[in-house]
């Protein structure tokens, strides 16, 4: 499925949508290094206070 499998799955669908969108993953390698998307996660405690206030932000950016 090529270099990044989850980035490039996720672009695909995304295109079929408008708008913006935000990855939780803890498998970064999947993703392009300089993604700004992607919010990662500890592959060993999975999401937590960083990455829920990251999220939270980002979507208080897109109400309308």
């Amino acid at each position: 499925m090529g270099r990044w499998p989850r980035h490039s799955e996720i672009l695909i669908d995304v295109s079929k949508r408008s708008g913006r969108w935000r990855a939780l993953d803890d498998s970064w390698i999947q993703f392009p290094k300089d993604c700004p998307e992607l919010i990662r996660c500890n592959p060993n405690s999975g999401m937590g206070s960083k990455e829920t206030d990251e999220l939270s932000s980002w979507l208080a950016t897109q109400q309308p």
